[in-house]
């Protein structure tokens, strides 16, 4: 990951996979979170960035859970945030094209259900 204002050197880096993929990314400014879609594959992963850690440098986090569809996905499109309901724990939504068709995917925030 590098800064757009200095591209001389990194900010972090993070082996995603040793598979040889085309990568989307999508990095959602406002909750800080770092999207890689890639092309052929049926997963998406998604990543937290940690701008000052213990030893101050930034880190990728990996967030546990991650898109899965059906089919391999061909594109994705991340919507704008007036189109996201937050109140539903939405972190982002986007239209992913398979070849065949389109289909909304949500992003949502992992919450424990029960009692406090």
């Amino acid at each position: 990951m590098y800064d757009p204002r200095d591209l001389s050197k990194p900010i972090t880096i993070k082996k995603l996979d040793n598979l040889n993929l085309n990568a989307w990314i999508h990095y959602d400014d406002s909750c800080k979170i770092l999207y890689v879609v890639n092309k052929a594959q049926v997963f998406t992963q998604f990543f937290f960035f940690h701008e000052n850690s213990a030893d101050g440098t930034p880190v990728l986090q990996e967030i546990d859970s991650r898109y899965t569809g059906s089919e391999t996905t061909q594109g994705m499109y991340f919507l704008p945030k007036r189109d996201v309901n937050f109140m539903e724990n939405e972190l982002n939504r986007a239209i992913r094209f398979n070849g065949k068709m389109a289909e909304y995917v949500t992003f949502k925030v992992p919450r424990k259900s029960g009692a406090f």
